[in-house]
């Protein structure tokens, strides 16, 4: 989030003329530069066919870069023996999210995706078959300064089946993960098409692969 530090006035003085009296002109626009640091420059578009060349350094602004707010309704989404999929509520000014993960509630934590996020969701793969795992997130804003954590949530891996591999997940995310296929809305599974139910986030369907590309939606 960015705020203000000083109001623009709607007249600006843009220059002079012959006689040496100051020329005013309505402000019609403001943008935002790239400077670096706790500071961004606004600049004004004093009405010349959009024309956002420099103007006077009276006339430039700067706005603070305050913290982005805290994510908040961290929860798990699907989950596999070795894959979590996380979901937050976005956060308004935060170009980022940064996620930690634990063993245990008390920490430490440590950071699991190098690349920030750029949207409110992260899969963490790579776990352990029936391990248990606590996650945090935190929002960045446009220069960097990281939000306070989320409170943390805890989640439990499947087991290890016996003789298949069951994935458990809204019917959405099956499809974008490839187990599934979307038919007029309805989704049926990858080999074998079983209905599955309508394709949305609310349907959810218990899978198994048994085969290369050929899920089912019962483990057996």
């Amino acid at each position: 989030m960015l705020i203000l530090r000083r109001i623009v006035e709607k007249e600006l003085r843009v220059g002079t003329n012959d006689d040496g009296n100051p020329v005013m002109a309505d402000v019609t626009g403001i943008k935002l530069s790239t400077a670096g640091g706790k500071f961004f420059t606004l600049f004004v578009d004093a009405g010349f066919g959009g024309n956002w060349g420099a103007v006077a350094t009276d006339n430039a602004l700067q706005l603070d870069a305050v913290d982005a707010g805290t994510p908040v309704n961290l929860a798990v989404g699907s989950k596999t023996k070795n894959r979590v999929e996380l979901r937050w509520s976005p956060v308004f000014g935060a170009i980022g999210y940064k996620v930690y993960r634990a063993s245990t509630s008390a920490g430490p934590f440590a950071l699991v995706n190098a690349a920030q996020n750029r949207g409110p969701s992260f899969v963490d793969s790579g776990r352990a078959a029936s391990n248990s795992y606590y996650y945090k997130v935190s929002a960045v804003n446009p220069v960097g300064s990281e939000s306070i954590a989320s409170a943390p949530v805890m989640t439990t891996t499947a087991a290890v089946p016996s003789t298949c591999d069951p994935w458990h997940a809204d019917n959405y995310s099956h499809t974008v993960a490839g187990r599934a296929f979307v038919y007029f809305d309805f989704t049926d599974t990858w080999g074998s098409g079983n209905y599955m139910g309508p394709w949305t986030i609310f349907d959810e369907s218990q899978l198994s692969k048994v085969g290369s590309n050929y899920y089912v939606g019962t483990c057996s």
